[in-house]
């Protein structure tokens, strides 16, 4: 989907929304954080500028005592 006409405020509306629902569902509907040791993501959606700098996510490794959690 390409935003080249938008305005400034509808892609940012756009990245936000976006970027704060994928946050939300990895951090209440998966166990990534516990799969992965020190995982460290932003908390805050990117702007337009800041984009192609902005997704930065490190870790120091899998958790070798990651037991799958099963109902």
């Amino acid at each position: 989907m390409a935003y080249n006409g938008a305005s400034s405020k509808y892609k940012y509306d756009i990245l936000s929304r976006k970027f704060k629902l994928a946050f939300k569902i990895l951090k209440n509907k998966t166990d990534i954080f516990s799969y992965y040791k020190e995982l460290k993501m932003p908390n805050t959606p990117p702007t337009t500028r800041t984009l192609d700098n902005y997704l930065v996510i490190t870790h120091q490794g899998i958790n070798r005592d990651y037991k799958i959690k099963r109902s």
